[in-house]
């Protein structure tokens, strides 16, 4: 929903649906060779996401969460994605991370030592945005429907035209907050 409703903005989109272990790899050389300096770069990430020792990884759905200490090797390490951004200095980027979830590792004490609930605040570079479902530690709800409570509201403000990106994660965030009864707060 949100790829289309970013083409239907005249953005180009590449999507990446159900991404596995194998192909993390080549989704990171992928988007370094995409970056454009100069250039408006809108990257959205739904699912898994989690916090080890502080870092922010982007499961893929055949991500081994049994073994935390896995996690590096097969994950999207979301300063990865940040570091080519810095790297290509577009205009802007926008990150969105509806991907704030419970900790897959707290069954496990071996495995959940470093691993926290929610994800981790990061310091983005310059000129970037980095808009997370949730509150640093907290999780998002998943919703009933088709999308989630998050990305219900981010694609209703994404049809009204010429909003200033504060006035859309403002909207989205108070959305968010008023369905979820306060539940869950997004955090910019």
């Amino acid at each position: 929903a949100i790829e289309k409703q970013l083409s239907n903005l005249g953005f180009e989109t590449r999507s990446y649906k159900d991404l596995r272990v194998a192909e993390v790899n080549g989704l990171r050389q992928q988007m370094e060779s995409r970056l454009k300096r100069n250039s408006v770069l809108f990257f959205y990430y739904a699912g898994h996401g989690v916090q080890i020792d502080g870092r922010n990884y982007l499961l893929p759905i055949d991500a081994n969460l049994s073994d935390g200490d896995q996690v590096p090797q097969e994950s999207l390490y979301l300063g990865d994605v940040l570091h080519a951004i810095e790297k290509m200095r577009p205009k802007i980027a926008v990150v969105i991370l509806d991907a704030c979830r419970d900790n897959p590792f707290k069954k496990n004490p071996k495995n959940s030592a470093g691993a926290k609930q929610g994800l981790a605040r990061v310091d983005p570079p310059t000129s970037t945005v980095v808009f997370y479902a949730t509150r640093p530690g907290g999780t998002a709800q998943d919703g009933d429907q088709d999308n989630g409570v998050f990305t219900k509201a981010l694609l209703q403000e994404m049809v009204k035209p010429a909003q200033p990106l504060e006035v859309v994660f403002r909207r989205v965030s108070t959305s968010v907050f008023n369905s979820t009864k306060s539940e869950q707060e997004p955090w910019i």
